[in-house]
């Protein structure tokens, strides 16, 4: 309505202005004059038309004003037409409106126009940017404008002076391609940058591709992880400086961000931030991914850094962060790099090749070192912990060949990781092994630099691989486990370095370092050995195919089973194998020159040659610098400023010339490789003048070129497997310390285009099934630029084809390597695997070549390798392990359809898994038991050889003492309760000590609540008498602690006055010297402080021997004769026989401080010596000395014990030597002290050597040495290690615990109460006997005792003479630091007894571990020193009379009971009596003479046992072993045996549980053993049997056939009807250990081992028979070790090669060669001679041949059932195949030599173990033949190269020969110069009587047969009756018998003798002599042919006749 209104009024002309709108547009309409239209409005669109008119009521309005405030926000194209803006005013061009917001407003114009448009816009260019365009021309407002295309909003500035654009916006794509150009309205700018950090909203942006430009950040200033920049290459370096995205490349090059990819050391601790540690294509695409810890400043605070993966490309594979700190998570959490991180150590992988990474941890707030934590980046969690391992100093190797790395912690300390100290040769490192589930348990390498224990070990018949001799049977017989000399084992004898003076073979620089941990430890640094200093490395340094370990100045040989001996050298060390023999060679840089040592297999010393003296050397590199094949030398040598490079080129025949070359400047060089591909050598180093890192050309001319590399280098590699060598460095930075911003990936400059290896041949493998391990080898590869010698090898082990879960090669399946790494078997061409955790089927092994540049070449066609079922192996338990631990045992890869059954000895099993194969054993023994396992598997059982499990008896526990305490620990049960209470030691924690609830607390008493202070001056004694333990102890408050008698720990204290002067000296112990019961100290284990009678004043014992026995001084104390007093014995020289000696003093019974001054010489020698005392270590009775001796040229002491003997055979004259090694001898030095104690319980006295470690006694004298904790030297104030224990001071803490608060599971019971206790007045006082307690453990002879003796009915002070110090308390501990008597007697001075008293006397027996029995019952005896019973002899025994007398009595008017069982068998005059009893038992004599009644104990024995237990029947002429009486065993008699008869003969030494008896006439027979109880009085007793006249036959085996799959022992059943049995042995694992396999009847004449399999080995046998007693048998009969072919392809391929080892136990004449197309269908095709082992068939048929060898045997005519064996299936080998010939590596060298140092047969060295050096190592059959060529009468030898002496003087030549096809052969020549002495001598005679004028041949048997010199000397004792020649010939004479004896001429001195009985002449002559027949034969007695008879010997002739000649 109102526009109606408004358009009347405007239509009726009531108006000239209108306002009108129209289409958005709004016009002021005037209608003027001059009608026109101002625009005040435009609508608010993309496009506004301004048009030229406008329309209203009709009437048309030209639009000749706009108005100059006009605006539109969304306007983007405006057009003018007729004007443009101006002021309403002044109706000049003006425009204060606007167009657009931040945008660009096209503004159109006619060409009119176009001029005051520019003028017009330009103003507003502040605000708002126009286009103004005519159409044809454009101006612009501002400097620029935005312009759209392809989805790019380009910033043009048009008004520049040069126009450009910039990119304003991009699309979101994937990927974007920026223009160099953008033209609009058809002018062209260039694209000169970009707008960044604008562009957050691009989530789709993968790619960004730049041309001309580039911009740093393009999203919102935030890090672009997913995108990709490219760059032409002008722009890379600037892009990697200020750059934000996830990775830039160039085409060539490629950066990745720091954020996920640097390669820089974090400092900061204020950033996000990622430290890489290593290398590892864990995706396996061909291309290294990047493994190190993800930080951000939170992880820090918390000190938690997860493990982070990415690519080279910079995607992140894994990042899993835990921010909390010890949060329990999955994810890896390590330490703070703050406090001490050492970052990640790679180089373990599981079954599937996923890493396994060590690292160790820091806590920070605690200031621990934590252990090295392994991770599983498979499972994503930490998966064990290194307890003993908290270094970072590790290496990682396998050592065991098991496939599985183990993790050495190898620490240069004197102590190891348990704190032990080590010497500086020898010790125990810590390692953590892999076990076959993937779980880490802890266990420990010994080393040792002892080479006896080396030789010792070499001939101690280890298994091929873990040792030196190969056993017979076994697939080869050389050397093939530690190198003898020859092969380097002893590369120069020098001093081992100490751990503080490593010497650093490379100047390592702090720029460097980074650099070189990645090179050098992910790269391995493979052009040189040497490792860095306080590194340790690992190769197979002696090409035995085990790992070694080195550490750049020692090398550590491995000799298997976790041992390592150790070669010092004074310089660094460095190796490769220079002459290509398998063997390394070595550098020694020491001594300010260079040796060279070469490995010569013909030499036992390596050849050494000085290359040059120079100090200045810094670093050693080999490799094929100048590639005419063989390895070079390069020794790098700084000046003041330059550098001489000094080759040595190798000439190929161990000549080595100089060439040397020279740049300015020095360099610190880090490694050498072919970093550009060309073939050649590069070092890479850092010149120390520009601090710029430098590639070092070094051209095959010998020149060396320089190429500057990034100064930020951290390592170099090929990363992606396309055979071009990248560098790894850091971008360039805007500001000095600031982070670089990228990781850059770059070819190495120069570099050419790597091509990988040739595909290798298949490797080989031999299986010896009797060491479980496969030996695998493989020929050189090649490679188009590494020389051959210059490659490594990657060896894969897998269950399936192409994979490596069983030994993993890290290289993927097309052969793209998965590691910076040379192979993993190095340069090695062999290695030796554990076969032990393999089930039985097939596996597939495969060998890869590496070059120098790390491109690995495709892997091998695969070996298949087909496992065998073999007997179980029980898992390898580490060292370490105590009984007091439960221990787990496991079977190797047991069989799931298997059970297993455990022969456990001494231990008990407490738990096993459902088939047995894991048990939790606790073993009650300590020492090497052995143990066992069946496994049963259908029908068969299999037994695993034994494993021994070494233990230590005890170990520390963890009961928690006070802090301080002196050694050796106080100890007092203060109330007599059983629990001792320990004295502290310090004023703070002094004082006692109680045990309540599982811990000590302070006894709460006041007399001991400010007790304290040094406790060495504390000792124990009964001060008052009371028989309770008081102490002395000084104090302020008093120094005498008396106890109250009330068992409740109550002290009454008081100061005395004590008269003695110790000086430093410590109280050893309280010691009862005159049995008095006064107070004696011992001091410093020597010196003894006797009391002068009121025990407050004493005098030293030796002031009062030296006044007695006219002597300065004495040595020792020790009660030698067991009479209760402890005589002394002292050290001299006697001058008159030029010898030192030892003296024994005897105490006088009963006298105060007496001794006889007639000393009795205990032991003598020649050279000097010290006795440094004695004990029993053998347990046989007898007093042992021990003395330290110093071995001459050695640097340590031998322990020396006297083997003690019955005192009528003194001096002693055996000695035991056990070599102290841990024990350096100083001169002028302090000599190892010893303690002795029962660490073990086993009833031996162990021997705890200097603190340092103890040896667990055994019986004769077997040891084993154990370490236990110790503490420094300078730490005397602990409770911990050796020093804390001695003899007085080794008790249980409670009742029936292990002694000291050690922890063991040996059980102890307490002894026995003693019996028979006696005591009876002598003239020398009172004599107090009781018989020995027995124990479980404890033997009698070790049993000590508590004595008291007290007197009736009075209590407290003085009641005691004797005081038991515990109140006759059965349940009080014993006292810590009292000497407890051995003896089972003493006699009490009658100078402590008061006459007519009486007394009661209570014994107590106290075992070695300080258990107690309870106090007998009192036994009363009224001492009367004025009468008293004397009876004869000391001991007394039922069934004998015995002589006594009554002091003082002079008639006969007396009566006397003898007790009960007794009989007066005389009454006489003067108190005499004869007295015998029936019964034992102690029996109390009765003497009443008048009024007077005297009485006297008796303990009347059973006579002694002399029961043998003999068999109805024997057999005659063959041994009998038997048990021997008892009364043998006891050791309390001296003379024992068997009577001397010609019946039989019976051997054995005294100590021996069994005698051997050889009955030598038929009929019943007598065998009377004998004792002599007293000095005139012999007891024997007579045992008879039946003696047949049978003879045990020798064993013989026939021969071992094959039988199937088994072998068949087969015996004759010849044999005489006694023989009942067989028994069937098979070799073990060890040459000449043999186990029984089974006891069968004799009848049976074979017997099949259903436990071998002849496809896999041979099995050795051996038999012997046994008779129907079970008590005799035969000699072993000689082994039998069947035919075992093997066979390989000839070199040529063209040839099968068969070999086998020779038949042993058979003398063969030929082998004969069977072949045919199945195994059923073989035919002969060759006969060769018997002594070849090998033969080659060139002439095989296509298709597959099989094979067999069988054989002919003859032997020397006229022995018994010596046939001769034609060639039958009996006796013919396995049947073998030629699919199963492999190609080989044959030998080029052989020589023969010995592993003894000295090759000679000698009296001293009997036997020689042969070795074969075979080269090169690596061959693929290392098997061989031995033989003697000549001096076959002085030596045989067996076929493992055994050469044992037969006798004789001469020379005997051995030779070796190979049988892999090469028949090499080598000969060696052993001096023998071998007297065999006799062991045994025997008579024989075919008759015992001859008449009178006849002739008797006597034999004289020898012991052994070989003995060297066999005459005797023959002696008649009565001539008169018969004599006899030097011959044996007996001549009789006239009738009586007579008693022949023959003795050796040898030196053994061995005599026997026969009783011959002559009678009358019966006129028939005895002996014949026949000579009259020409063709008659004469045979020896032995068989052998004779050819010229002598006159008096006795022979077989052919014709059946013996005749003497």
């Amino acid at each position: 309505m109102l526009v109606c209104l408004l358009g009347l009024w405007q239509g009726m002309g009531w108006a000239e202005t209108y306002s009108y709108s129209v289409d958005g547009y709004e016009y002021e309409i005037r209608d003027y004059t001059k009608k026109y239209a101002r625009l005040l409005s435009i609508p608010n669109t993309e496009t506004v038309r301004i048009p030229a008119d406008v329309t209203y009521n009709g009437v048309v309005y030209p639009v000749t004003k706009i108005r100059s405030k006009i605006k539109s926000d969304n306007v983007k194209d405006i057009y003018f037409t007729r004007v443009l803006p101006t002021n309403a005013q002044t109706g000049e061009l003006e425009f204060d409106g606007r167009f657009g917001i931040k945008s660009i407003v096209n503004i159109h114009v006619p060409d009119s126009l176009y001029e005051d448009a520019l003028n017009l816009f330009a103003s507003k260019a502040k605000y708002y940017y126009y286009l103004i365009t005519d159409g044809t021309r454009w101006g612009f407002n501002g400097e620029y404008y935005y312009y759209d295309e392809n989805g790019f909003t380009f910033e043009i500035h048009p008004n520049a002076d040069t126009p450009y654009a910039i990119i304003y916006d991009i699309p979101d794509e994937d990927n974007l391609h920026f223009p160099s150009t953008v033209t609009h309205h058809e002018v062209t700018y260039p694209v000169t940058g970009v707008y960044s950090s604008k562009f957050s909203n691009k989530t789709n942006v993968k790619n960004i591709y730049f041309s001309n430009c580039y911009a740093g950040a393009l999203f919102n200033d935030s890090y672009a992880p997913g995108v990709t920049a490219h760059v032409p290459d002008s722009l890379f370096e600037k892009i990697t400086i200020d750059g934000n995205y996830g990775k830039i490349t160039d085409g060539k090059r490629w950066a990745c961000h720091s954020s996920v990819h640097p390669t820089y050391t974090l400092q900061s601790t204020n950033y996000t931030g990622y430290c890489p540690e290593a290398y590892y294509d864990v995706t396996g695409n061909g291309e290294m991914d990047f493994f190190g810890y993800y930080r951000t400043k939170e992880m820090q605070d918390f000190c938690i850094f997860p493990l982070f993966v990415t690519s080279i490309n910079g995607d992140i594979i894994r990042l899993e962060g835990n921010y909390g700190y010890n949060q329990e998570s999955t994810v890896a959490k390590f330490g703070t790099l703050d406090y001490g991180f050492k970052g990640i150590k790679m180089g373990m992988y599981d079954k599937e090749g996923m890493p396994l990474l060590i690292n160790r941890d820091y806590d920070p707030y605690n200031e621990l070192v934590l252990p090295n934590y392994i991770y599983s980046y498979a499972q994503n969690k930490i998966i064990s912990k290194t307890e003993k391992i908290t270094n970072s100093n590790i290496t990682i190797a396998d050592i065991n060949g098991d496939g599985r790395k183990e993790i050495i912690s190898f620490v240069p300390s004197k102590y190891n990781s348990s704190n032990t100290q080590l010497t500086e040769e020898d010790g125990a490192i810590d390692i953590y092994r892999m076990a076959a589930d993937g779980t880490f348990v802890a266990d420990k390498i010994y080393v040792t630099s002892d080479t006896t224990i080396v030789k010792s070990m070499m001939l101690d018949d280890y298994t091929p691989n873990s040792g030196t001799i190969d056993k017979p049977g076994s697939s080869t017989q050389t050397a093939t486990g530690i190198g003898y000399p020859g092969q380097g084992m002893f590369v120069e004898a020098k001093p081992a370095p100490d751990w503080n003076d490593w010497q650093e073979y490379d100047n390592i620089t702090s720029e460097t370092s980074q650099a070189k941990q990645v090179i050098t430890n992910n790269g391995k640094a493979t052009r040189a050995m040497a490792a860095q200093t306080g590194y340790v490395s690992a190769a197979d340094i002696n090409g035995d195919g085990m790992t070694d370990l080195y550490d750049g100045t020692n090398i550590y040989y491995n000799l298997g089973g976790n041992k390592f001996f150790k070669s010092p050298h004074k310089g660094t060390i460095y190796s490769s194998d220079l002459t290509g023999n398998g063997l390394l060679d070595f550098i020694d840089f020491g001594n300010k020159q260079v040796d060279l040592y070469l490995s010569m297999a013909e030499n036992s010393d390596m050849q050494v040659k000085t290359l040059l003296k120079n100090t200045a050397i810094s670093n050693t590199f080999f490799g094929d610098f100048d590639k005419d094949g063989d390895v070079d030398i390069l020794f790098v040598i700084p000046g003041s400023d330059y550098t001489i490079f000094q080759f040595y080129r190798n000439d190929g025949n161990g000549v080595f010339k100089p060439k040397d070359t020279n740049l300015d400047g020095t360099y610190t060089c880090q490694a050498c490789n072919d970093y550009d591909g060309d073939g050649l050598y590069e070092i890479l180093a850092v010149n120390k003048g520009t601090y710029k890192t430098v590639l070092l050309k070094l051209n095959n001319k010998w020149s060396v070129a320089e190429t500057e590399l990034p100064a930020s280098l951290r390592t170099i590699g090929d990363v992606n497997n396309d055979g071009i060598m990248e560098m790894v460095y850091n971008s360039k930075t805007v500001y000095l310390n600031s982070i670089p911003s990228y990781t850059i990936y770059d070819a190495v400059p120069n570099c050419k285009v790597n091509t990988r290896p040739e595909k290798m041949e298949k490797p080989s493998a031999v299986a010896y099934a009797d060491a479980g391990k496969l030996k695998i080898s493989w020929t050189r590869g090649k490679d188009a630029e590494t020389s051959a010698c210059d490659l490594t090898y990657e060896l894969r082990i897998g269950s399936e084809s192409g994979k490596g879960d069983i030994y993993f090669g890290k290289s993927n399946a097309d052969g793209t390597r998965r590691v910076l790494e040379d192979g993993n078997m190095g340069r090695a061409l062999k290695y030796m695997f554990d076969t032990g955790n393999l089930c039985e089927g097939k596996y597939y092994i495969a060998i890869q070549a590496i070059d120098a540049s790390g491109l690995g070449g495709p892997w091998s066609d695969e070996f298949v390798y087909d496992h065998k079922t073999a007997l179980p192996v029980i898992n390898k338990l580490s060292d370490g392990y105590c009984t007091s631990d439960t221990i787990t045992m496991t079977v190797q890869n047991p069989n799931i359809n298997a059970t297993y059954e455990w022969n456990i000895s001494n231990g008990t099993i407490i738990s096993q898994n459902d088939n047995g194969s894991i048990v939790d054993v606790v073993f009650n023994r300590g020492g090497e038991l052995n143990v066992t396992v069946n496994m049963t598997l259908g029908n068969l059982m299999y037994k695993s050889e034994p494993r021994v499990v070494t233990l230590i008896p005890s170990k520390k526990g963890d009961l928690p003492f006070i802090t301080y305490l002196v050694a050796p620990i106080k100890f007092l049960d203060i109330n007599q309760d059983g629990n001792v209470e320990v004295l502290g030691s310090t004023e703070q924690e002094g004082g006692f000590f109680e045990y309540k609830n599982e811990t000590y607390s302070k006894v709460r008493k006041t007399w001991n609540s400010d007790l304290g202070g040094s406790s060495y001056d504390f000792f124990i004694a009964d001060f008052n008498h009371d028989g309770y333990p008081d102490f002395y102890y000084p104090h302020s408050k008093g120094n005498l602690f008396t106890n109250s008698g009330e068992e409740d720990s109550s002290f009454e204290y008081d100061t005395e006055t004590f008269d003695f002067d110790f000086g430093y000296s410590p109280l050893i112990a309280n010691i009862d010297f005159n049995n008095d019961g006064k107070l004696n100290f011992l001091v410093n284990s020597l010196s003894l402080y006797a009391n002068n009678g009121d025990e407050r004043k004493f005098s030293k014992l030796n002031d009062i021997i030296a006044e007695q026995l006219n002597i300065y001084s004495y040595d020792g104390l020790f009660d030698f004769n067991r009479d209760g007093g402890l005589d002394i014995w002292k050290n001299e020289i006697d001058n008159s026989i030029q010898k030192a000696q030892t003296k024994v003093f005897f105490k006088v019974a009963g006298e105060n401080n007496q001794f006889n001054p007639a000393g009795t010489v205990f032991y003598e020698n020649e050279r000097s010596y010290n006795m440094v005392g004695f004990e029993d270590f053998n347990n046989d009775g007898y007093v042992d000395g021990y003395f330290l001796d110093h071995p001459e040229g050695q640097s340590y002491y031998n322990l020396v014990i006297v083997k003690g003997k019955p005192m009528s055979e003194w001096p002693c004259k055996e000695t035991v030597v056990i070599p102290l090694k841990e024990c350096t001898f100083y001169a002028g030095g302090s000599k190892p002290s010893f303690k002795f104690v029962d660490f073990s319980n086993n009833g031996y006295l162990d021997i705890i050597v200097d603190n340092s470690f103890v040896l667990l006694m055994d019986k004769d004298f077997s040891f084993q040495k154990a370490q236990y904790e110790t503490v420094p030297d300078s730490d005397y104030r602990s409770v911990d290690g050796l020093k804390s224990i001695d003899e007085y001071h080794w008790q249980p803490l409670t009742p029936g615990a292990y002694p000291n608060g050690y922890k063991s599971s040996i059980k102890n019971e307490a002894p026995s109460v003693p019996t028979h206790v006696t005591a009876t007045s002598v003239p020398e006082g009172l004599l107090l006997k009781w018989d020995d307690a027995t124990d479980d453990h404890t033997p009698w002879m070790q049993m000590r005792y508590n004595v008291s003796l007290k007197i009736k009915g009075k209590t407290g002070e003085n009641a005691f003479v004797l005081s038991p110090m515990n109140g006759l308390s059965d349940e009080a501990a014993i006292c810590s630091g009292l000497y407890y008597r051995k003896a089972t007697q003493l006699i009490v001075p009658k100078t402590a007894l008061v006459n007519g008293t009486t007394y009661e006397l209570q014994v107590q027996a106290i075992d070695l571990m300080g258990e107690h029995s309870a106090m007998t019952k009192p036994v009363e005896v009224t001492y009367n020193a004025e009468k008293m019973i004397m009876i004869d002899d000391n001991e007394h025994y039922t069934g004998l009379a015995y002589y006594g007398k009554c002091t003082n009595v002079s008639g006969n008017a007396f009566t006397i009971d003898p007790g009960e069982g007794g009989t007066v068998l005389q009454h006489s005059d003067g108190g005499i009596f004869r007295l015998k009893w029936k019964t034992p038992g102690v029996k109390t004599i009765t003497f009443k003479d008048g009024n007077d009644v005297i009485t006297k104990m008796v303990n009347v024995k059973l006579s002694p046992d002399l029961t043998i237990n003999l068999p109805d029947r024997v057999m005659l002429n063959t041994p009998l072993t038997v048990r021997v009486p008892k009364s043998f065993q006891t050791g309390k008699y001296d003379d024992f045996g068997f009577k001397e008869s010609e019946a039989y003969k019976a051997t054995f030494e005294k100590g021996d549980t069994i005698a051997t008896i050889v009955f030598k006439e038929v009929g019943e027979q007598s065998l009377q053993p004998y004792v002599k109880i007293e000095k005139d009085l012999t007891l024997s007793e007579q045992f008879k049997t039946m003696v047949i006249d049978e003879t045990m036959p020798a064993a013989e085996i026939k021969s071992v056939e094959s039988n199937g799959k088994y072998y068949q022992v087969n015996w004759s059943t010849d044999v005489p009807s006694m023989v009942s049995k067989v028994e069937v042995s098979r070799e073990t694992n060890r040459l000449n250990q043999f186990e029984v396999l089974d006891i069968v009847p004799v009848g049976n004449a074979t017997y099949v081992d259903l436990t071998s399999d002849n496809r896999v080995q041979p099995q050795r046998y051996r038999i012997r028979l046994i008779a129907e007693n079970e008590m005799q048998h035969s000699d072993y009969s000689a082994a039998h070790n069947p035919l075992h072919v093997m066979i390989n392809k000839t070199a040529d391929k063209k040839g099968n090669n068969l070999m086998w080892n020779a038949y042993e136990g058979l003398e063969v004449t030929s082998y004969i060669i069977m072949r045919g197309s199945s195994e059923k269908n073989l035919k002969a095709i060759a006969t060769i001679s018997g002594s070849q082992q090998n033969f080659t068939d060139y002439d095989a048929p296509a298709g597959v041949s099989y094979y067999a060898v069988k054989f002919e045997t003859n032997t020397s005519a006229g022995a018994k059932g010596m046939d001769r064996v034609a060639a039958s299936e009996d006796v013919s080998s396995n049947v073998i195949s030629s699919e199963e010939a492999m190609p080989t590596t044959q030998a080029t060298t052989l020589y023969a030599g010995t592993v003894e140092s000295i090759a000679k047969l000698s009296n001293s060295q009997q036997q020689l173990h042969m070795v074969a050096t075979i080269l090169p190592t690596y061959v693929t059959f290392n098997k061989v033949s031995w033989s003697i060529v000549s001096g076959g009468e002085y030596a045989s030898i067996s076929q493992s190269g055994l050469l044992t002496a037969k006798g004789g003087k001469g020379d005997v030549v051995v030779r070796v020969v190979t049988l892999d096809g090469s028949n090499l052969s080598s000969e060696i020549t052993i001096p023998c110069d071998v007297n065999i002495l006799a062991s045994d001598i025997d008579v024989r005679a075919s008759k015992k009587t001859v008449a009178v004028g006849d002739y008797l041949l006597l034999n004289a048997v020898l012991t052994p047969k070989n003995t060297t010199m066999s005459e005797v000397t023959w002696k008649s004792e009565n001539t008169d009756v018969a004599t006899i020649d030097e011959n044996g010939i007996l001549k009789a004479i006239s009738t009586g018998t007579v008693k022949i004896t023959a003795t050796t001429k040898d030196g053994s001195n061995l005599s026997a003798f026969i009783k011959i009985t002559v009678t009358e002449a019966s006129g028939i002559h005895g002996v014949t002599i026949e000579d009259e027949n020409e063709n008659t034969e004469f045979y020896d007695l032995e068989g052998r042919k004779i050819q010229t008879p002598q006159k008096g010997r006795v022979y077989i002739t052919n014709k059946g006749q013996k005749i003497a000649f």
